[in-house]
């Protein structure tokens, strides 16, 4: 209602101006109108280019970071097959009895363990089972201790992994599983395999190799290119394994994890979401053995940012024009008017 009764006072007041202010008031107004007309169509544009750009680039990162994850576990599970068919090893595995074996004989049995943690710079913590009775660990961080196997039997995560037949299982290593580590230094991602008899196929013993989550974390921040941006790694339960991030964020949560996994359905992708509040450009890749997930999170605002030098851009040219423009309509204006004036005065000359 009071829109309607202010559109005739509008008019009005238009009305009541000189030919030179109308003129003015005209120009400006088109000046104007063009000038955020082109501002926002290329703030548009722009701005949706950059998106493109940096999904690719982001998403680039994911599949580096993948495949660095990817070689990382085919180099862990191969060692370890080196370990599991090396002579000593065997040798030792297939004893009934190891009352007859001194020591220092089984140390010299599992010197490739300690071989293997100083050649593998990934590799933290390396500890081998047998039925037989045999217990034998190596560490490089600082962490030492192990339970015995009768101990580590009664984890679902040895069950899991007899159910593997010889197969990798990864698994994080926190408090909940003291049996495997006694004195656990550093958080570690652990894989674990079934040792096989070659000839029976029955499970003789248990194989553990740690890797420190730090080294995980190592891979991911050497493609974080934004502040305020995280890295995330998921494991196949859907459980945040690690993550790193640039600048102070909130992003490294498992509450994080829950709110993203209505958005991982496809085997990688790229997609704007938002997360509490916050617009976030969202870039995941998937690990073929194992399903984990690499997610990089990127806030837009700042990838963004580049795109508000357009805004500025666009005010110093609409403030330019206005500029040209008011000395344009004086001119104009004044040769429209010339002619009216000259008139006016030879009529009241008459």
């Amino acid at each position: 209602m009071a829109l309607i009764k202010t559109r005739p006072k509008l008019k009005q007041w238009y009305m009541d101006l000189g030919i030179r202010n109308k003129i003015l008031l005209l120009n400006f107004s088109v000046i104007i109108l063009i000038a955020l007309i082109i501002g926002v169509f290329s703030y548009l544009i722009y701005a949706e280019n950059i998106i493109q750009k940096i999904s690719a680039v982001n998403l680039r990162d994911t599949r580096q970071v993948k495949n660095n994850l990817e070689t990382l576990q085919q180099e862990i599970y191969e060692l370890s097959t080196y370990l599991c068919l090396w002579d000593q090893i065997q040798a030792v595995l297939n004893q009934d009895d190891l009352s007859g074996i001194g020591l220092n004989e089984i140390n010299k049995a599992m010197s490739p363990l300690s071989g293997f943690l100083a050649f593998k710079e990934a590799i933290s913590f390396i500890s081998i089972y047998g039925e037989n009775g045999l217990m034998y660990y190596t560490s490089k961080d600082g962490s030492a201790g192990i339970g015995t196997l009768d101990s580590i039997k009664g984890d679902p995560i040895y069950r899991e992994t007899v159910a593997q037949k010889g197969g990798p299982l990864w698994v994080t290593l926190n408090g909940n599983h003291p049996a495997f580590i006694r004195n656990n230094r550093n958080p570690k991602i652990a894989m674990f395999r079934s040792l096989l008899n070659m000839d029976t196929l029955e499970p003789q013993g248990f194989l553990m190799i740690c890797i420190n989550l730090a080294f995980l974390e190592d891979l991911c921040r050497k493609n974080i290119d934004y502040p305020e941006s995280a890295i995330l790694l998921i494991n196949e339960n859907q459980e945040m394994i690690t993550a790193v991030s640039a600048g102070n964020t909130n992003l490294e949560r498992q509450e994080t994890v829950d709110m993203l996994l209505p958005f991982l359905g496809a085997p990688e992708g790229e997609r704007i979401m938002e997360l509490n509040g916050d617009q976030l450009l969202l870039t995941y890749s998937t690990l073929p053995p194992n399903n984990w997930r690499v997610v990089y999170l990127v806030p837009t605002r700042i990838v963004l940012q580049p795109v508000k030098t357009i805004l500025l851009v666009t005010t110093i040219v609409i403030m330019l024009c206005l500029a040209i423009g008011f000395v344009l309509s004086i001119w104009t204006s004044a040769l429209v008017t010339k002619p009216i004036n000259k008139l006016l005065s030879s009529m009241q000359r008459v």
